[in-house]
């Protein structure tokens, strides 16, 4: 199953964006630093209590840790949309933006674009998830693809995303 699309800087930013709450080993680590923010944001509640006794800095230090908490998440995706366009920018990677190809084979994802080609074992491909404007192709842990819907020159879409979920349930 052939599928061929065009690549633009939003499409890395959408990944970038999804990446911080669909990808489980960068999730993970968001969350292990969320954990890290709310028990420093406690500790120090607790010193203070215990140097100044109970009182207003203790509420505004459990509602500043409370809000940090709450709030990296949305940090995060928009650190990581930040990162991607940075990297759109800066990069001489030719493959970073203009028409590519993915095809769902036997032995594995084979991706071409203007400067390059190659194959990706299966047991290499984690995951691809769908959104509303993309699909989301994750392999090799947290590194991945958005494949735009709106872009999408040859091929569906669908029945691309049903191979390389039939691929990944034939390989686990």
């Amino acid at each position: 199953m052939l599928i061929e699309f065009q690549l633009e800087p939003e499409d890395w930013e959408a990944f970038g964006a999804y990446s911080v709450t669909g990808i489980a080993a960068i999730r993970a680590e968001i969350d292990r630093h969320r954990r890290q923010l709310l028990i420093g944001g406690v500790a120090l509640a607790v010193v203070v209590t215990a140097y100044i006794g109970v009182g207003v800095e203790l509420v505004v230090l459990a509602l500043a840790s409370a809000l940090l908490f709450a709030l990296f998440p949305l940090v995060m995706r928009a650190a990581m949309r930040r990162s991607m366009r940075r990297m759109f920018l800066t990069s001489s990677n030719p493959c970073l933006r203009g028409l590519h190809r993915l095809e769902a084979r036997a032995d594995g994802l084979a991706n071409s674009c203007d400067s390059g080609s190659g194959v990706t074992n299966w047991a290499a491909v984690t995951s691809i998830e769908e959104t509303d404007e993309h699909a989301m192709l994750v392999y090799s842990g947290n590194v991945g693809v958005a494949i735009p819907r709106a872009r999408v020159r040859q091929g569906d879409l669908a029945a691309f995303v049903s191979a390389v979920r039939e691929n990944l349930r034939v390989g686990a």
